[in-house]
């Protein structure tokens, strides 16, 4: 599984637990992220190439060049939740100059670390099934 540290501002966090932005809004700040803040600048390209793991072994060159957050969930006790998040995945096929897109989504469970100022994703790993697992 993959844990991606996305940083957030004070600001933003503070926003967060007074109330003024959801847990969405928070959640799209963060990921969402790609501005000169040097220790954030990494937050969106980070989300983007994990989405892209998931779609590497279909043999063509798999392109995700943004991302939408539909939904967002916080427990405020344990300032961890789940963020559902809708992209679209383009494909070229070179030997057949076909371009193919098609949406997909995917649930990723985060957590809060107040001490690092960091959002913690936990992102699954693309599982290949074996034709053993058929069965």
């Amino acid at each position: 599984m993959a844990a991606l540290e996305l940083h957030y501002t004070q600001d933003e966090f503070n926003q967060l637990t007074t109330e003024q932005i959801t847990a969405l809004a928070f959640l799209q700040r963060v990921m969402k992220y790609d501005g000169d803040d040097a220790a954030r600048q990494r937050n969106k390209p980070l989300v983007l190439a994990q989405l892209v793991t998931y779609h590497n072994h279909t043999g063509a060159a798999p392109q995700i060049e943004d991302f939408e957050l539909l939904d967002a969930t916080l427990d405020e006790a344990t300032l961890s939740g789940k963020v559902k998040i809708k992209y679209t995945i383009q494909r070229f096929y070179g030997c057949s100059d076909l371009n193919t897109a098609e949406n997909d989504h995917e649930t990723w469970r985060y957590q809060i670390a107040q001490d690092r100022k960091c959002v913690v994703v936990n992102a699954p790993d693309f599982e290949r099934l074996s034709t053993g697992d058929e069965f």
